[in-house]
């Protein structure tokens, strides 16, 4: 969390609870057993999307229209936010039982503290410095935002991450196009 505590009901409350609440899960994969992180996973990626999606709509959108200086920072923390939500994407499609599971989540632990660290050290002084960080208004479309977020990884991807990463349409065929070739009886035709 950020040096200065927050008042409380302010924005800045709002997102060091989310940033509490993700790390919290997080802990939650080394303090139960691999039969519940499934779980814990589908519970994370709820979390940790609607968050993010909220951050974008208000909180990124707040900033860069009262602080025009704060666009390299949204847009860094926004490209951190897409591969996390890569990352999610990635590891959905496994099972927690997979040692490549427990090897990705290594790196989304990793990416996600660093992530929340960033946050509280630089956008949350980009909050306080906006003079918004106590506007009842801006908490309320936060919430509101949070709860109505969609809770799917890709629903934060940017247009053609899937495609970039060879997740979309275009990587699902060149993988289906290299299986079949592979295959003993029907690419040697």
């Amino acid at each position: 969390m950020s040096d200065i505590p927050p008042e409380p009901g302010t924005i800045i409350e709002y997102l060091e609870r989310d940033h509490s609440v993700i790390k919290q899960l997080m802990d939650r994969f080394q303090l139960s057993g691999t039969d519940k992180w499934g779980e814990v996973f589908r519970q994370l990626i709820e979390y940790l999307v609607r968050h993010e999606v909220a951050e974008e709509e208000v909180v990124f959108a707040h900033l860069l229209e009262l602080l025009p200086g704060a666009a390299e920072v949204v847009e860094d923390t926004r490209a951190e936010q897409q591969r996390l939500a890569l990352r999610l994407f990635e590891m959905e499609r496994l099972s927690p039982h997979d040692p490549e599971f427990r090897d990705l989540l290594g790196h989304l632990r990793d990416e996600v503290l660093m992530h929340v660290a960033r946050e509280e050290q630089v956008i949350i002084p980009f909050i306080r410095n906006s003079g918004a960080h106590d506007d009842a208004e801006l908490v309320r479309r936060y919430e509101l935002a949070r709860t109505l977020a969609p809770s799917r990884p890709e629903a934060v991807l940017d247009e053609g991450a899937l495609e970039e990463e060879g997740h979309g349409l275009s990587g699902f065929i060149e993988r289906l196009r290299s299986a079949v070739l592979a295959h003993p009886s029907i690419g040697r035709h």
